[in-house]
């Protein structure tokens, strides 16, 4: 039977079409990847639609995959939300702008239960009390000096040894999540003592138990004090997939529980490229406070080749609005205490460098408020639990698990020939 020369290309025709040498297209034949049947005289053709998968496979690895690899390095979307969307004024929570969330004086509860339902309505601020902890025993657990975030760890661990939220879901499992959270805040004071846990139990409102459990003895708990930490919180609530909401999702995926999806994310967060960074900018501020003037401190690091944290973010080029939101807010709440910071950021400003951060602003605000060191990095924790919560939620509803390839770009192996890879599993 004569071969329809329409369904295959000559050697010419294939290698230009793949962009290849002549030796390695006869390579593809002999791998078994390309079919070749005789041509006329000694000429041999090639399939095209043999051709046509190869470029597919090619298109792929040089296309493709880059792409794919660029996307997890601060790129292109990679996963369909309904839940925050960033834009050049700052997040976006499901329709509302965080910064004029934060502005309008809305709780961490309402804007919590929007990220969830997409309603700001809330029945009740959320309480710690009762904790239902053996808070003794979880002091005794915790080793000298630890800091506010590895309190809230070590207590979540606890409770998700002790409870393990296994089947709940909507409601139920958000009511477990409010509870959860409230709890976390007031934990938090076992940085300093059981008591403190305790007091911060007491209070309405996750601002406000944060407010006992980290507040120094000279903080008054006053309305604007609570008022400010919301506001943190607020802008801390969500944004997007950051590292610790991609984890969250990732474990979500995998059909883990809701506490099991919260260790993951906590210890993403604290890794000094993500909430641990604001422990950095502390160590910024104790060096500022030893020098003449605070501002020097920007002019040393930046004579040592040293970066400064605290400054800049890919997403907001023109200075990221939440740093903005809360540097303002420290301003007001304590002018003397906020004036190192604004030097540090008008030297960062002068010298040509980018804008403060949503961490630099934590910090700022932590310090303005007196809170306990290693405040701000809880702040954010606490406050992103609401978007955690929300993303495990909207990920389990999507129903796949996420799973992404590697490219290959190590040693090369012996080639293996695809017919002779069935071969070894075909039956025998």
């Amino acid at each position: 039977m004569a071969t329809d020369t329409r369904d295959y290309l000559s050697a010419a025709q294939a290698v230009a079409e793949l962009g290849i040498t002549r030796a390695t297209l006869y390579a593809y034949v002999s791998r078994g990847w390309l079919r070749s049947v005789p041509g006329k005289g000694r000429r041999r053709l090639y399939a095209a639609d043999d051709v046509e998968k190869l470029k597919a496979r090619s298109r792929a690895r040089s296309g493709h995959g880059p792409v794919a690899g660029s996307a997890l390095r601060w790129g292109d979307p990679v996963i369909t939300s309904e839940i925050t969307e960033i834009t050049p004024a700052g997040p976006r929570y499901r329709g509302h702008l965080a910064t004029d969330l934060s502005s309008q004086g809305k709780s961490f509860e309402q804007v919590a239960t929007l990220l969830w339902n997409g309603t700001l309505a809330v029945d009740n601020p959320w309480q710690a009390h009762p904790l239902g902890l053996a808070l003794r025993r979880l002091d005794d657990g915790m080793r000298p000096g630890a800091d506010p975030l590895e309190c809230i760890q070590f207590g979540l661990a606890t409770i998700a040894a002790k409870i393990q939220p296994l089947g709940l879901a909507g409601a139920a499992e958000q009511a477990f999540a409010s509870q959860l959270i409230a709890r976390l805040a007031a934990v938090c004071g076992l940085v300093v003592d059981c008591e403190r846990v305790r007091d911060a139990a007491q209070q309405t409102g996750v601002a406000a138990t944060l407010a006992y459990a980290l507040g120094g003895a000279k903080l008054p708990r006053t309305r604007a004090v609570v008022a400010a930490i919301d506001a943190a919180l607020v802008l801390c609530a969500d944004h997007e997939l950051n590292t610790s909401t991609f984890t969250a999702r990732v474990v979500a995926s995998t059909g883990a529980d809701l506490c099991g999806c919260l260790v993951a994310a906590l210890a993403a967060l604290s890794g000094p490229q993500h909430g641990g960074a604001c422990r950095r900018i502390e160590g910024l501020m104790a060096e500022a406070s030893r020098l003449p003037q605070p501002a020097d401190v920007v002019a040393a690091r930046l004579g040592r080749g040293e970066q400064i944290p605290g400054f800049g973010h890919p997403f907001y080029p023109s200075g990221d609005p939440r740093g903005r939101a809360l540097m303002t807010l420290a301003q007001q709440l304590a002018p003397a205490r906020a004036r190192p910071f604004q030097e540090i950021a008008d030297a960062m400003n002068a010298s040509g460098r980018p804008l403060p951060a949503l961490d630099f602003g934590l910090v700022a605000l932590a310090s303005c408020l007196q809170l306990v060191p290693g405040a701000a990095t809880v702040l954010f924790a606490i406050g992103r639990t609401a978007g955690w919560v929300a993303h495990i939620t909207e990920q389990r509803r999507q129903g796949f698990l996420l799973r992404p390839r590697a490219r290959y770009t190590g040693k090369p192996g012996p080639q293996v020939v695809p017919s002779e890879v069935a071969a070894s599993t075909s039956p025998t």
